[in-house]
């Protein structure tokens, strides 16, 4: 996993990164300064799940990745496979870009965790 999130990692606006289990089980921690980043992970899966069975109520299409906006951070979350690959951008990033880049590396995470 190391290689295609380094790509990700390298990016000016990319703070930091993780993948999680959709039940929001750390995977693999690419934000070691952050010391909350279990409750983190845990929180943006219920968030994910909630939308998810919200739009299911819709009739709608699933959902495939959300953003959660901060005054300090901005959490882009899109799935891979049955994980969430979450990333931590600063405040001007623009999650558009984010979403194009993440996209690139989403096949090389689904093909290591199958």
């Amino acid at each position: 996993l190391n290689v295609p999130m380094e790509k990700l990692l390298s990016l000016k606006t990319v703070n930091a990164a993780f993948i999680s289990a959709r039940d929001g089980m750390l995977i693999k921690n690419y934000a070691e300064h952050r010391e909350d980043i279990e409750e983190i992970s845990a929180l943006v899966a219920s968030i994910f799940n909630e939308a998810l069975e919200s739009f299911k109520f819709l009739d709608e299409g699933p959902i495939e990745k959300i953003i959660i906006e901060e005054s300090h951070e901005t959490i882009c979350v899109i799935t891979a496979g049955e994980s969430l690959l979450c990333v931590f951008t600063k405040p001007e990033a623009k999650p558009g870009l984010i979403f194009v880049y993440a996209r690139k590396i989403i096949d090389e995470i689904r093909e290591v965790l199958g």
